[in-house]
């Protein structure tokens, strides 16, 4: 038994990937990967969603790479949103919003755009959806008569930025601290 615990330990990462959940990983760096797994009976669906931004702006080019689209097993399937592009796929295939995997597809640098997959399984018989991507951006280098694909672009999540509520907040705790503050200076309280 003592011998078989570490194999069992050694074995654990080749069934990582067959645990039930998302992952979006490769933010700072120039490839974004991304993978989801659901299998019935539980959970139905997994999701995950970021917004992300290239570090460089203006023209560009993004490449999904062809080989990891993604499908479905008995009753599932899964889903990727890059920007303007989306797919889904099943166990009849993929259908993409008019691309194909591993062209290169117009993109505008320096704009936020939304970075999502998901994956869904029926609760009928054993369910199982996947979705897996991997992507790069890249530059578009303009030769007049025609464009090509110039040198890699890091993608980033972009810094939190305050809700507007929060902002109002924000402000009216800072005049209410003003205010309390001038009156205090004002009508100091007299001490017994």
């Amino acid at each position: 038994m003592r011998r078989l615990i570490p194999l069992l330990i050694a074995a654990l990462p080749a069934f990582a990937n067959f645990i039930p959940g998302t992952e979006i990983d490769g933010f700072g760096t120039d490839v974004i990967t991304g993978s989801a797994f659901a299998q019935a009976p539980s959970p139905l669906s997994v999701s995950a969603s970021f917004t992300a931004i290239t570090a460089e702006s203006g023209p560009g080019f993004l490449i999904i790479d062809k080989t990891l689209s993604g499908g479905g097993g008995e009753f599932g399937g899964g889903s990727a949103v890059i920007g303007p592009y989306s797919w889904s796929c099943n166990d009849f295939g993929c259908i993409t919003s008019g691309f194909h995997f591993g062209d290169l597809l117009p993109f505008t640098l320096g704009v936020p755009f939304q970075v999502s997959i998901s994956a869904f399984a029926s609760p009928l018989g054993d369910g199982s959806g996947a979705a897996y991507f991997a992507f790069s951006v890249f530059e578009a280098i303009d030769l007049g008569p025609f464009v090509i694909k110039g040198s890699s672009v890091t993608i980033t999540d972009p810094p939190a930025v305050p809700e507007p509520a929060t902002m109002l907040l924000l402000g009216s705790g800072l005049v209410v601290l003003a205010a309390a503050r001038r009156i205090r200076v004002r009508y100091p309280i007299a001490k017994a």
